[in-house]
């Protein structure tokens, strides 16, 4: 027999946790890594205290700094040594959720349970679609439309959601797709209906015709599992799949797997080398479900086939012929062809234990279960943390268990979520088939045959609240992360925007400047005082301003940078072990004229040119960390901004001059002639001599139109999720740029 094994993994730590840890390395502020992860400020404080727990840390600071090979190893000699951790995070139960640890193997089993927290999203079924919904449910547990008939009429039926899927092997020939600069034209919905979706940190449709449509993010195209610093955007590695039909589609976290119609199983996305002996058993197959560390699938004789990591708890299928299959972090759960549940593996929580009776479909969660009985009734067991298992009462057509929450289908077609995402996952209005749950949001197929996502409550507040920008005439605008603020043609200042900082509370009086940063904004008056606001919590250090009279103020991130009157550039901000200096303030001696700065890198503009500093202490970093930031070309130049990890300058001839990181296009400057520049994350916006607008940047499914509308313009400042600009009117205007990518549904399948 091939040996088994969970692949390697370079830390203890989930990937979201892994993000989560590079965020803190750069910088960021709870507030500042929730925004550019789309996650809520509370989501990433409870991965922060997760791996502080994990890796018996005491502080953000030891965190930052930690060496994560050093911390695998003693993780290691503990699992070899059956020490079981003492973990404290099962009192915390936005990580745990009611996680149960059982000596050495559960102490090594945990590392896979949490694997798959981020990877949650719903697998389609292979029923094809009707032309009227009735109200019985699919046998799919997610993503396929009802049945016409009976409940044996949907015997063939196999999805399993995708909502919990992190690890899948494919079949040995199955390579990753390169995207082509010619893609095929896709109908639109009408003439080629949506039969299934499926939902993780991308999401996948299945047309009617077979045809397969992904979009979302694309980030992770490096072997599994790779150092967090050498995890690239390549543009030329899409979720696109691979030529031919398919029955049905499961996106996974990184990756996609689906079964053609001549019930070959394949996948693409990450690079399944990496994985050990994961190839699926030889067969034809009706659907494939993934959960953390192991598979099942459904064969075309009925019967079950599981394989995977010796961690995964659901090798070891029992005999029958089955409808559906579901696996979930550590247990499966399947349908058979009598209607029977059955559920094997990893039962801490109870999310194993099957109630009896005859049911239609199976979604198995993180740590809980739901699924459809034969009557329509819903019923969910297992970890009910956070209300996930709290089934409303009604008939349902489908059903799909996420991580923290529950989405379904009713009879009636309106969908519903329960549980506590970030702050709810509230369904958009409409007439659906089936649904999937993804880590951060839920898709829907409509009865129209389109395609409709929506995210957490939080995520809209963050982002909603900038959309209506205020009245009145203004001399210039600054756009944060989430807020942004704007000074008033007879200088008073006003805020909007998410506040959980208090960096909209701008003070009365007359300014000649304001500039937004992550979780605090800052200002300079017409006396030439600098004076900051917001940066509660662990921003504080941003706000203490220092005396003296300025010309120009700066906030990016945690840090703000001022250029003096006699010349001199100060930054200051609160300072943690994975930088290099340790002061609060940093000053450049010199001739400074203006100053830009990301939080973590800023660069001054002098007589000379323009020279940039970085403070990150690359030794703290697993693999050296990203490149510092160089200096901008030789040339003379007007003024400076920087990005995230990039800088755009505009010389003295009025061209403009990108360097620094390219992931998204954001270097790529376009030829021009420009007054000013304003750089974020993954791209950059600049006003023209003749007062229009350009964007550029942004090579990737998380943004929308970047391009301001049409007018002409004073001033613009391109933030995380919107940019702002001024009319010559002197009116504000806002627009979105930025949105979770698995949301954002092409225009063809809405």
């Amino acid at each position: 027999m091939a040996k088994r094994g969970r692949p390697r993994h370079p830390s203890l730590l989930t990937p979201g946790e892994q993000r989560v840890l590079k965020e803190l390395r750069q910088g960021g502020t709870n507030a500042e890594i929730a925004v550019r992860l789309g996650l809520s400020p509370e989501t990433v404080k409870t991965h922060i205290a997760s791996m502080l727990s994990k890796l018996d840390l005491r502080d953000r600071g030891e965190l930052a700094a930690v060496q994560l090979q050093e911390a695998v190893g003693r993780w290691r000699i503990l699992g070899v040594m059956g020490v079981p951790f003492g973990f404290p995070l099962h009192m915390r139960p936005l990580v745990w959720a009611g996680a149960g640890l059982a000596g050495a193997a559960g102490a090594a089993g945990i590392a896979v349970l949490i694997a798959a927290v981020l990877a949650n999203g719903g697998q389609p079924s292979t029923v094809p679609p009707v032309s009227a919904p009735t109200a019985e449910a699919t046998s799919s547990p997610s993503t396929a439309p009802p049945p016409t008939t009976t409940p044996e009429a949907s015997t063939t039926a196999t999805a399993t959601p995708a909502s919990t899927a992190t690890a899948v092997t494919a079949t040995p020939t199955a390579t990753a797709p390169v995207a082509t600069s010619t893609p095929t034209p896709i109908p639109p919905a009408s003439a080629d209906p949506v039969v299934e979706v499926s939902a993780s940190v991308h999401t996948c449709a299945l047309r009617e015709s077979g045809q397969v449509v992904c979009w979302g993010e694309n980030w992770w195209t490096d072997p599994w599992p790779a150092p967090l610093n050498v995890v690239r955007r390549d543009d030329t590695r899409q979720p696109d799949p691979l030529p031919g039909e398919y029955r049905s589609v499961a996106a996974g976290y990184g990756f996609t797997c689906a079964v053609r119609k001549s019930g070959e199983l394949i996948c693409w996305g990450l690079d399944w080398d990496n994985f050990d002996d994961r190839s699926p058993p030889s067969g034809e197959y009706r659907a494939v479900s993934a959960g953390s560390g192991g598979l099942c699938a459904v064969r075309e004789s009925g019967e079950l086939a599981c394989w995977g990591s010796d961690f995964s708890d659901v090798a070891g299928e029992p005999p029958g012929e089955y409808r559906s299959v579901s696996v979930g972090n550590g247990h499966a759960c399947a349908v058979r062809e009598s209607g029977e549940l059955v559920c094997w593996g990893e039962n801490y929580a109870g999310q194993a234990s099957a109630p009896p009776g005859e049911f239609r479909s199976v979604s198995a969660g993180r740590n809980h279960t739901c699924a459809v009985r034969a009557s329509g009734e819903l019923v969910c067991w297992g970890d009910n943390q956070l209300g996930k298992a709290e089934a409303p009462p009604g008939a349902y057509r489908s059903v799909s268990a996420g991580w923290s929450h529950t989405c379904a289908v009713r009879v009636s077609g309106e969908s519903t979520c329960w549980g506590d995402l970030f702050g709810g996952l509230d369904a958009l209005p409409g007439k659906y088939i089936s649904v999937s749950t993804g880590p951060m949001h839920a898709c829907a197929v409509r009865e129209s045959g389109g395609v409709a996502c929506w995210v957490p409550n939080s995520y809209r507040a963050l982002y909603g609240s900038l959309e209506a920008s205020p009245s009145g005439k203004f001399l210039s605008v600054s756009v944060g992360d989430v807020h942004a603020c704007a000074v008033r043609e007879l200088g008073g200042i006003v805020c909007w925007g998410h506040n959980n900082y208090k960096q909209t509370d701008a003070p009365p009086g007359t300014y000649r400047s304001v500039t937004a940063g992550g979780g605090h904004t800052c200002a300079l008056r017409d006396t030439g005082e600098v004076i900051c606001w917001g940066g509660e919590g662990d921003d504080y250090e941003s706000v203490r301003a220092p005396l003296g009279v300025f010309r120009s103020v700066n906030a990016g991130g945690r840090r703000t940078c001022a250029v003096r009157e006699e010349g001199d550039a100060v930054c200051w901000g609160r300072e943690a072990s994975q930088f290099d200096s340790h002061e609060t303030f940093y000053e450049w001696d010199g001739s400074a004229r203006s100053v830009g700065t990301s939080g973590w890198d800023a660069c001054v503009l002098r007589d000379g040119g323009i020279n940039c500093r970085s403070w990150l202490n690359r030794a703290y970093w697993e693999g050296g960390g990203p490149p510092a930031l160089p200096d901008a070309p030789p040339g003379q130049y007007r003024s400076v901004t920087v990005g995230a990890s990039f800088a755009c300058a505009v010389q003295d001839t009025g061209e403009a001059v990108c360097w620094g990181d390219n992931s998204y296009g954001q270097a790529d400057t376009p030829r021009g002639a420009y007054r000013l520049i304003s750089a974020s994350d993954g791209y950059a916006c600049a006003v023209t001599e003749s007062s229009e607008v350009v964007c550029w940047g942004g090579h990737g499914d998380e943004f929308i139109a970047l391009d301001a509308p049409p007018g002409t313009y004073r001033s613009v400042s391109a933030g995380h999720g919107y940019a702002c600009a001024v009319r010559e009117s002197g009116d504000v205007v806002c627009w979105k740029v930025r949105v979770f990518a698995g949301a954002n549904v092409p225009p063809e399948l809405q």
